[in-house]
C-alpha cells in the first residue's frame, strides 16, 4: 500500500531539466537524420547477412541476427584472395 501511494504521488512525466544535471544535449536535425541513415544502413547489412546464413543454418529465422551479431562482434581474421576475388573471414571460436 505504501509504494503504491508513493507511486501514484509520483508524476507521470517531467521536463528532462529538471532530472538531468547539467546542459541538456540535443541533437541537430541534420545529425538525427545522418545518425538514422547509418542506422538503417547497418540494419539492411546485417539483414543481408542474415539472408546469406539463412539456407546454412537450420534456426535461422528464430536466431539468424544473433547469429549475425555475435559474429560481428567477435575476433575474426580476414584475407583477401586477389585471384577468386574473394574475402576469406575466418571467425575465431
Amino acid at each position: 500500500m505504501k509504494l503504491e501511494r508513493r507511486r501514484a504521488s509520483t508524476p507521470r512525466r517531467i521536463p528532462i531539466g529538471k532530472r538531468s544535471h547539467g546542459e541538456v544535449v540535443k541533437l541537430s536535425t541534420e545529425r538525427k537524420h545522418l545518425s538514422n541513415v547509418i542506422k538503417m544502413a547497418a540494419y539492411q547489412a546485417e539483414s543481408d547477412l542474415v539472408r546469406a546464413v539463412e539456407p546454412h543454418y537450420r534456426r535461422a529465422l528464430d536466431e539468424g541476427r544473433t547469429l549475425v551479431q555475435a559474429a560481428l562482434a567477435s575476433a575474426a581474421d580476414i584475407t583477401v584472395d586477389a585471384d577468386r576475388r574473394r574475402l576469406r573471414v575466418l571467425l575465431a571460436p
